[in-house]
Formats: C-alpha cells, sequence, structure tokens
C-alpha cells in the first residue's frame, strides 16, 4: 500500500483543513495505506491537549489526532514552530516534535504529499 505524506498548515478551527486532515488521513487508513504526518506553522496549535472548539464544535483536534496516531500514524510537530509560539513540549496531545529535518526525511520517505 501507499505512505501518505500531509503538511499541515491549517490552525484547529480557522478553516477547513484541519477537518479535511482528519477525514482523508482516517480514510486512507481504513484503505490500509501509511499515514506521516509534520504540523508547521499554525497547524501546531492543532497538537495542543487542551482545547476548547466552542460551541457548535463536534471535535477537538487533539481528539482525533489521538486516535489517528493509536491507528499507526507517525505524527510531529514542528519544534522551531512551537518555540515562535510559545509552546512548550508539555502542552502536546502526545505527539511527537522536531525539526524541519524531519519533515524533509517525510517527503523523501512517501509516496504522495498533501499539503493542507
Amino acid at each position: 500500500m501507499a505512505q501518505l505524506g500531509f503538511i499541515v498548515t491549517s490552525s484547529p478551527h480557522g478553516s477547513s483543513g484541519a477537518r479535511s486532515f482528519y477525514l482523508l488521513a482516517a480514510a486512507a487508513m481504513e484503505r490500509g495505506h501509511a499515514v506521516k504526518a509534520f504540523f508547521c506553522e499554525d497547524g501546531v496549535y492543532q497538537c495542543l491537549s487542551e482545547q476548547n472548539p466552542g460551541a457548535g464544535c463536534e471535535y477537538s483536534s487533539a481528539d482525533y489526532l489521538n486516535a489517528l496516531q493509536d491507528r499507526g500514524a507517525e505524527i510531529v510537530v514542528s519544534s522551531s514552530c512551537m518555540k515562535l509560539r510559545g509552546i512548550s513540549s508539555d502542552s502536546l496531545c502526545g505527539v511527537k516534535y522536531g525539526t524541519y529535518d524531519v519533515l524533509r526525511r517525510l517527503i523523501e520517505d512517501v509516496d504522495k504529499v498533501v499539503c493542507l
């Protein structure tokens, strides 16, 4: 099966990019594809464990990320983007953090890359 890589820059509730990532990644995994994702820029906010999505929003991005990881997805958040936004590793929802070298390897290793 194919390996899909996602580069996610969308904030959790600022656009449909975040929700699209979860739906696409889950669908790919259901079909047996491997999923790797790198969260950078404002996408790092999706990886925070304490989120309050607000009234009318049916999901927390941390819940979706944890569910994808439980199914085998590899998820990494940019340590430099975290630092620029004052986010500590203690604030993350159990995802790994790494440098842009992780992103370079992701791009080299996967069959297709989707940017959201």
